[in-house]
C-alpha cells in the first residue's frame, strides 16, 4: 500500500516536471523569436559596421 502511493507521488511529480520542461522550452523558443525579430534589423548595421572596421 505505501509503496503505491509513493510510486503514485512519484509519477505526478515527474509529470509535474515534464510539463514545466516543456513550457520553459517554449518560453524560451518564444523568447529566441522575439529577439531574433527585433535585433534583426540591428544585427546587419552591426555587421556593416564592423566590416567597415575590418
Amino acid at each position: 500500500m505505501a509503496l503505491c502511493l509513493f510510486l503514485c507521488c512519484t509519477l505526478n511529480h515527474l509529470n509535474d516536471l515534464k510539463k514545466e520542461n516543456f513550457s520553459l522550452k517554449l518560453r524560451i523558443y518564444f523568447l529566441e523569436e522575439k529577439i531574433e525579430q527585433t535585433f534583426e534589423q540591428s544585427s546587419d548595421d552591426m555587421h556593416k559596421k564592423v566590416s567597415l572596421f575590418v
